[in-house]
């Protein structure tokens, strides 16, 4: 197990620039017509500055907003909308639900599984 000066060390270290030519998800080949929206320069004051565009990102500036509703918000973004994590990672499927469902209700009972859903 890692130590405190370990993890510190990790949390506080430069994640550096975006990779160079990431990979495009499928879903991502047509970019949606937002995707490239960007200001021709960035204020030099804003309320809030958001660093990311993806779900949490996009999720925040949307709640400042409601709540504030004259706050300047701007959102960083290193590439495309959503062009991050959340881009390429939105969801998994897997054909073996059902088995997994059933191994799990075999190892911990159907009744601690009611409230599970695949």
């Amino acid at each position: 197990m890692a130590s405190d000066k370990e993890l510190a060390s990790l949390v506080t270290a430069d994640p550096g620039l975006p990779r160079p030519n990431p990979t495009q998800s499928y879903w991502q080949h047509i970019p949606h017509p937002l995707a490239n929206t960007r200001s021709e320069s960035l204020p030099s004051e804003r309320d809030y500055a958001i660093i990311g565009s993806g779900i949490t990102g996009c999720s925040v500036a949307k709640t400042l907003l409601e709540h504030h509703p004259t706050a300047t918000v701007t959102v960083l973004e290193a590439r495309t909308l959503c062009s991050g994590a959340t881009g390429r990672n939105g969801g998994q499927m897997a054909a073996n639900a059902g088995e997994e469902y059933m191994h799990l209700a075999e190892v911990h009972g159907p009744a601690k599984l009611q409230g599970l859903r695949f």
